[in-house]
């Protein structure tokens, strides 16, 4: 888990990468920092108070207690026997983090060029305390969701769909952009491909963190994450081709995250031969989105 949770922090450079290598060159390093600072930012919110809020005593099935973790108030070495019974509880606060931290960046790349700092870093703050916590609360914090039977292994709906809603409604409210397609060029395909490494290499933490624990579940959500990446890559591949007619880098690379993001939330819950489906679905609903 300590592996896993290192793997996950690594995604957050590499979507920094990623997005940084599809921007204008003007734009590059200022796209790269809203990556990078949210590890400072949300961090500190995590650790005063974030936490209590996402898995302290649930409050009515809708938020959790701030004061149960609140500056890291028991949270120790002792597993948790509602959150963690397989780990120390410290090490769950900290795999739990590294979600909250790369969740507001993934929307960043809906707006890039467009928020300015001031903005983005009021984004980070409101949007982790009013969107990220209650809803990982409802899902992992035994809150409303979770006592209904919904289920997410490792944050298709607390991180990916809340990202994908965000990152909707931002576009919504700041407008269509200013420049012609023929502007928005990627600056560095290169750095763009090592930020998508990266986040494959982290993505295997990602999910088969899900499981708390090295063992048959991880295998499987291991196994899966691997299957539904080379299935999104290739059917995203194959649909370019006969659809638009041709096929570039920036396909092999966006198939290939659509496939890992679609498996999160079923990665442990289904066998690898449906993963190969869920990588179809995301290489053809994703291109069409």
């Amino acid at each position: 888990m300590m592996l896993c949770t290192a793997m996950v922090c690594l995604m957050t450079p590499g979507l920094a990468f990623f997005y940084g290598g599809l921007a204008r060159k003007r734009s590059v390093l200022y796209i790269m920092m809203q990556s990078f600072i949210s590890m400072g930012i949300v961090t500190l919110i995590w650790v005063y108070g974030g936490f209590g809020l996402a898995f302290g005593k649930d409050e009515g099935g809708v938020i959790g207690r701030i004061s149960d973790y609140f500056a890291l108030v028991h949270v120790g070495l002792v597993p948790n026997p509602v959150h963690a019974a397989s780990i120390p509880f410290a090490l769950f606060f900290l795999f739990q983090l590294m979600f909250c931290v790369i969740t507001v960046p993934l929307i960043s790349g809906a707006f890039a060029e467009r928020l300015n700092m001031k903005g983005y870093i009021l984004l980070l703050i409101f949007w982790t305390y009013l969107v990220y916590i209650p809803v990982c609360h409802w899902v992992w914090g035994n809150g409303f969701l979770a006592k209904w039977g919904f289920v997410d292994f490792a944050g298709g709906t607390v991180i990916h769909t809340t990202a994908g809603f965000a990152a909707l409604a931002s576009i919504i409210v700041l407008g269509k952009r200013k420049l012609k397609q023929a502007g928005m060029k990627p600056s560095n395909l290169m750095a763009a491909a090592i930020g998508t490494g990266l986040l494959w290499f982290g993505w295997f933490g990602f999910n088969s963190g899900g499981a708390l624990k090295a063992g048959a579940l991880s295998t499987k959500a291991f196994t899966n994450t691997a299957i539904s990446l080379a299935s999104g890559m290739v059917v995203w591949i194959l649909y370019a081709k006969f659809v638009r007619g041709k096929v570039n880098f920036i396909d092999v690379l966006t198939g290939s995250v659509a496939g890992l993001a679609t498996i999160t939330p079923c990665a442990g819950y289904i066998n690898p031969a449906s993963a190969v489906l869920v990588g179809l679905a995301a290489g053809i609903i994703c291109n069409v989105a």
